[in-house]
């Protein structure tokens, strides 16, 4: 009779889940508003995006770091009414834009514009200014050149504390720790390439200790329930080990030759019969680096509002 093994196959789809995860190698700043009695507070959204598209279009990741920033400031220069009926509200506004380090309090870059609007309240005219916020140009630049340039620099100034503090995270086993620190250094920076082998490093390591969490847990839950419920739910367990290794394939193929012993023949057609996969070396390399990118867009995506010290940035 053909042996039969329970389904465990394991796909990568790196291209379609990499587009989701945290680029590393890019320069990282955060876009950042402060409370001004002087706008209203739907000009928030409008200020993150337009910082946004500054970011964006000079190739700098908009967001995703807890230290270095973008922050716009506000100042109405003038308030005035149209000659026009009906008559509209009229508004001038200087709009600063500046780069910095928040953490340690340090403006990098400043860039200031004229604007004006004209809306059927005040709130609708400083509305319509925001709106002519440029996020192009030769100006916007270089500032934004002038801001990263001194990112670099910190970074290149303090790499080696980086490189030996995300260590001594891969020491203690914190590798979410590690990758926090290691994730946000700009390809730029003269320590780079250190910094991308110990993310691997972290990615290699926690799919590891992942896999074999996965592993106890399917040998656990069937070892308690040794029928056909328990087999499907140690397979659902063990549909969520990616880039197995060899060690790895041989204790599953071991599970599934002790369900296999167990089920009845009738029992055994209701799972779809396949074979685990050995990863090629390049697909256990992607699904490192996203293992690590993961973790990194997890923890940016979640980091709680920035205590920035910006006062005397304006």
């Amino acid at each position: 009779m053909k042996k039969t093994v329970l389904l465990i196959m394991f796909s990568l789809n790196i291209n379609s889940i990499w587009a989701d995860d945290f680029k590393f190698g890019q320069i990282c700043i955060t876009p950042h508003t402060i409370e001004q009695k002087e706008i209203p507070n739907a000009a928030n959204e409008i200020l993150k995006a337009k910082l946004t598209q500054v970011l964006t279009n000079q190739g700098v990741a908009a967001g995703n770091s807890e230290r270095f920033i973008i922050v716009p400031h506000v100042l109405v220069n003038n308030i005035s009414t149209t000659a026009t009926i009906p008559s509209k509200t009229s508004v001038k506004l200087s709009v600063s834009i500046a780069i910095g380090d928040g953490v340690n309090g340090i403006r990098f870059s400043i860039h200031t514009m004229e604007l004006i609007g004209v809306g059927n309240d005040y709130d609708d005219a400083v509305l319509s200014a925001l709106r002519k916020i440029k996020v192009n140009g030769t100006d916007i630049e270089s500032f934004v050149n002038t801001g990263t340039s001194r990112i670099v620099d910190y970074y290149n100034a303090n790499v080696h504390k980086l490189l030996s503090q995300a260590q001594a995270s891969m020491d203690y086993g914190d590798y979410e720790k590690a990758i926090t620190i290691l994730a946000p250094i700009p390809s730029f920076c003269n320590s780079y390439t250190e910094s991308q082998v110990l993310l691997e490093k972290c990615g290699t390591q926690i799919i590891k200790r992942d896999n074999e969490r996965h592993l106890r847990d399917a040998q656990s839950t069937w070892s308690a329930n040794p029928t056909t419920s328990g087999a499907k739910a140690a397979k659902s367990h063990l549909s969520h080990i990616v880039a197995p290794t060899p060690t790895i394939i041989k204790k599953v193929e071991a599970l599934n030759s002790k369900i296999e012993k167990t089920l009845e023949k009738n029992e055994q057609r209701d799972f779809e019969l396949a074979k685990l996969q050995i990863c090629t070396q390049s697909e256990i390399k992607q699904a490192e680096i996203h293992a690590s990118a993961s973790v990194a867009s997890a923890f940016y995506s979640s980091i709680p509002q920035l205590i920035i010290k910006v006062l005397s940035w304006f």
